[in-house]
This record gives C-alpha cells, structure tokens and sequence, in this order.
C-alpha cells in the first residue's frame, strides 16, 4: 500500500511536526503520476472465502458515484471425469495368511473419489460398503487355494468413470 503525501506541510495541531503522522493510506491507481483528478468507476471486487469457507465479500470503492449493482458471479458446474482409486488395506503385502474356517479370505480395503461410488469389486466379488461412499469396505473370496494368489480391486463412480488402474495385490495362503 502507498501513502499519499499531504499537500500542507503546516502542523496538525498535535505539536510533534511529525510528517509520517498525516500520512494516510492511499490506493494505488496504477498509471504513474496523476495531473487531474481521475473519475473513479464503481467495479466491485468481489472476494470469496475472505472471512471462511463460503463466505463471500464484495468491495466497492466509497468514491464512486455510478457504482452498478451487479449479480454474484456463477460459480462453476464441475464435471466428475476422472476415476475413483482403490486400495487393499488387508491383508497386508508380504504376510502370509491362512484361509477362514469356511474357507474364506477376508479382504478390506478403501476408495476415493471426488463423486459417488457405485461399485466396487474384488476378483470379479461385489464388496461390502462399510462405510459411506465406500471408504471403508470389506469382502469374503471363496474358492481360493493355498499359494500365490493376486487380488485385483476396482471401482466405479456414478456417472460412469471406472478405475482404470487396478491395485493389484500378491499374497501367499498358507494350510
């Protein structure tokens, strides 16, 4: 912010003489010296989030004399193009697991994504949602052997965005 210099250099009445003490704020207009005075146009500036999350301001300089009343800008209609994310979070890489008594595999994991979720699947399996939006979920494979075994997640979102990528998942069984 610039400070405008006063024009009278005589005292202010507060006997200090002091020249930084009349200094007042002054907007920078931009466009180097003035030689008249410049009619200053009502264009709001408008400043979202300013005072927090969904808070808007709009400033208007107190000089103007045709400030206009104009509507808040739109805001945008975002598209969702882009696919959720899946992750395995058990069993874990590198640790041996043993098969449930029913012959089953537990298998949990998470996903994101900025829209809703539709589908999500383990192995060809439809998954549990445990949690909204399947941030938390969990499924049981059957018919699975002792050995190497790859476990393969994805998902889907609403509009129609399927995971792309799979998180792909090496696990040994063990009797």
């Amino acid at each position: 912010m610039e400070f405008d210099q006063p024009r009278n250099h005589q005292s202010d009445g507060r006997g200090d003489g002091d020249d930084d003490a009349r200094r007042r704020p002054l907007v920078d207009m931009g466009g180097g010296a003035r030689t008249k005075d410049v009619e200053v146009l009502g264009i709001p500036v408008i400043v979202h989030d300013l005072f927090g999350a969904g808070k808007h301001a709009k400033f208007v300089s107190s000089r103007a004399t045709n400030a206009p009343e104009l509507k808040f800008p739109k805001l945008l209609d975002p598209i969702d193009d882009q696919p959720p994310a899946t992750i395995i979070t058990w069993p874990k890489r590198g640790l041996p697991v043993k098969l449930g008594k029913s012959g089953t595999l537990e298998v949990r994991g998470t996903n994101t994504d900025d829209y809703k979720i539709v589908r999500v699947v383990v192995n060809s399996v439809e998954v549990n949602d445990l949690d909204y939006n399947f941030t938390g979920w969990s499924v049981k494979i059957s018919s699975l052997k002792p050995g190497k075994v790859k476990l393969t997640a994805l998902a889907t979102d609403k509009v129609g965005n399927r995971e792309q990528t799979a998180h792909i998942l090496m696990i040994i069984i063990i009797e």
